[in-house]
C-alpha cells in the first residue's frame, strides 16, 4: 500500500472532525481538470446541466450567471446540485439568495443543516442530476464515476450520498490478515476492547484500535468467508457471510457515506452496499434480492474474551501498513455527543450517541439501550413471536441474545453459566446455550451494537425495548 494512501486516510479524519466546507474543495481544486471542463470535453451538456457544472468555474462571474439561471428556472429539483456545490466550493453571496428562493428556507451557510432538511423532503431528482453527481464526484476520484454511473439502478436517494473525505480504499481494508495465537499478542492490554467472532468453531479477536484504521476486514473461518464491516461514525461492527450462491464477494470502503453510515463496495461488480443493512443499494446487483447473512459479534475486553476462549486467535498488529495502532483515530469523536455528518431523521427516545444493541428477526428490528441492559443483565423478552433470553455484562458493552423457547433462566452464577427455573445449569457458548445434563441446545441470534442515531436512520420503524 502506497504511503500517500495511508496519509490520506489519516488526514481525512482531521478534515472530518474540523468540518470546514472550503477545505473539502481543496482536493478537487488541486486536480488538473474541473467537473465543468471534464463534462465539456466529453460532449456539450444540456443547458441545465451546463449551468450546474458552471458552479465550479474558476470565473466568479460565470458562477453568478449560473446561479441566476438556475434560480430563474424556478425548479425545486435544482436545490440538490446547489447544496452539493456548496459542500465542495466556496460560493459567492448569490448562492444564499438562489437556494433560499428555490427552497423557501434560510439555513445560512450551514451545510449540515441544509442536508438534514433535504433528507426530510420528498424532492424528485432533476433529470440531469445523476450526470452532475457523477461528474462532480468523479473529479475527486475517477473510481466514483463507476459507483455513480447514471445508468445504475439505485434503491437509495443519491442526493443523500456524500463524500466521506477519502478516495476509494483510502481507508484500506484488511484482506486475509495474519492471525496469531493469544500468547503471542503481548502488546495487547488486558482491559482494551476487542471484537470477538466465533464462526465454524474458530475464534477470532480484533482489537478496536486496529480496526479503527481499517473499518473493513475480509477473512475466512475454516472455509466460511466473512467480512466484518465497521462504521466508526455510527459505531456498528457487523459480520456478514460474504458468499451468495457461487460468488464470494470481497468488500472495501468506497469513500462515500449515506446517512452517516459508510457505503462499502464489492470488488466483483463495484456495486455500493449499505453496511448497516448488508444489501446492494447502487449498481448492478440492485433488485436481485441479495442480502448478506448476518453473524453474531460481541464487543468485550481482551482479558474476558481470552479467559472464555483460550484457543482464540488474535489479529496481528503487524498488518503491513505503516499506521500508528497505539491509539484510535476517533477518540475525540467517540467522546463527543455530536455526529460528524448530517443525519436527517432522528428520534428523541434516546440520545443520538447512546449505545443500543440492535436485533432483527423476521424483518422486525428492535433496539435495546445498553445502559439499561447493564442494570438488568439477565432477562427474557420476545420479538416477532420468538422468545429470547438476553445476557449482558454490567461493566462492558458485551451483549448476547439466545432463543429461550420454553426455558426460563433465573441466574448467572458465573460469567459463562446460566441456571434455569428447574436448577439445571447451562453453559454459555458464542453460538449456543448447552444444558449440561443432556446436551440440549438453544441457538444464539445475530445482533450488534450501534449508536442510536445510526440504528434509527436505517430502521425508523424499530421497536425500542422498555424495561
Amino acid at each position: 500500500m502506497q504511503l500517500n494512501i495511508i496519509n490520506a486516510c489519516s488526514k481525512s479524519i482531521t478534515r472530518k472532525c474540523k468540518r470546514v466546507t472550503w477545505q473539502h474543495f481543496l482536493l478537487s481544486a488541486a486536480l488538473s481538470i474541473s467537473p465543468y471542463d471534464n463534462a465539456l470535453a466529453q460532449n456539450q451538456p444540456a443547458e441545465d446541466l451546463q449551468h450546474m457544472l458552471a458552479l465550479f468555474d474558476s470565473d466568479p462571474q460565470k458562477q453568478r450567471q449560473a446561479l441566476l439561471y438556475l434560480t430563474d428556472r424556478d425548479d425545486r429539483t435544482l436545490i440538490q446540485p446547489l447544496i452539493d456545490a456548496f459542500y465542495f466550493r466556496e460560493m459567492p453571496k448569490e448562492w444564499d439568495w438562489a437556494v433560499g428562493q428555490l427552497s423557501g428556507k434560510s439555513f445560512g451557510r450551514d451545510w449540515s443543516r441544509w442536508m438534514e432538511w433535504l433528507g426530510q423532503q420528498a424532492l424528485p431528482l432533476h433529470r440531469d442530476y445523476p450526470m452532475f453527481k457523477q461528474a462532480l464526484f468523479g473529479t475527486i476520484d475517477p473510481s466514483f464515476r463507476q459507483f455513480l454511473h447514471p445508468g445504475h439502478p439505485s434503491e437509495i436517494r443519491i442526493d443523500e450520498i456524500v463524500w466521506g473525505g477519502v478516495k476509494k480504499d483510502g481507508i484500506p481494508s484488511l484482506d486475509h490478515p495474519d492471525m496469531i495465537a493469544a500468547n503471542q499478542a503481548e502488546w495487547l492490554k488486558k482491559d482494551e476492547d476487542v471484537f470477538g467472532l466465533a464462526v465454524n468453531g474458530v475464534y477470532h479477536a480484533y482489537p478496536l484500535r486496529i480496526l479503527d484504521w481499517h473499518e473493513m476486514l475480509n477473512i475466512d473461518f475454516d472455509g466460511v468467508p466473512i467480512t466484518l464491516t465497521y462504521c466508526t461514525l455510527c459505531g456498528a461492527a457487523i459480520p456478514y457471510e460474504r458468499q451468495i450462491g457461487d460468488t464470494t464477494f470481497t468488500f472495501g470502503s468506497s469513500g462515500l457515506l449515506y446517512r452517516s453510515n459508510k457505503l462499502m463496495y464489492d470488488r466483483q461488480t463495484h456495486s455500493l452496499w449499505s453496511s448497516m443493512r448488508g444489501v446492494p443499494v447502487v449498481g448492478k446487483l440492485v433488485g436481485q434480492g441479495i442480502e448478506l447473512k448476518r453473524h453474531y459479534v460481541v464487543r468485550t475486553t481482551w482479558q474476558r474474551w481470552r479467559a472464555q476462549h483460550p484457543e482464540t486467535l488474535v489479529l496481528n498488529i503487524e498488518t503491513g501498513f505503516p499506521l500508528d495502532y497505539q491509539k484510535s483515530m476517533y477518540e475525540d469523536y467517540f467522546k463527543s455527543s455530536k455526529t460528524m455528518f448530517p443525519v436527517a431523521w432522528r428520534d428523541k427516545a434516546l440520545k443520538s450517541k447512546d449505545w443500543v444493541y440492535g436485533v432483527i428477526l423476521n424483518g422486525q428490528p428492535k433496539a435495546y439501550a445498553v445502559k439499561k441492559l447493564q442494570k438488568k443483565s439477565l432477562f427474557h423478552d420476545q420479538l416477532a413471536g420468538t422468545q429470547l433470553v438476553v445476557v449482558a455484562d454490567q461493566s462492558e458493552l458485551a451483549v448476547r441474545f439466545y432463543k429461550s423457547a420454553d426455558v426460563t433462566f433465573v441466574e448467572r452464577p458465573t460469567a459463562s453459566e446460566l441456571t434455569d427455573q428447574t436448577g439445571a445449569r447451562w453453559r454459555m457458548h458464542e453460538h449456543q446455550l448447552v444444558r449440561e445434563q443432556d446436551g440440549f441446545t438453544l441457538p444464539r441470534l445475530p445482533g450488534h451494537l450501534s449508536y442510536w442515531f445510526g440504528w434509527y436512520a436505517f430502521f425508523p420503524k424499530t421497536e425500542v425495548w422498555k424495561d
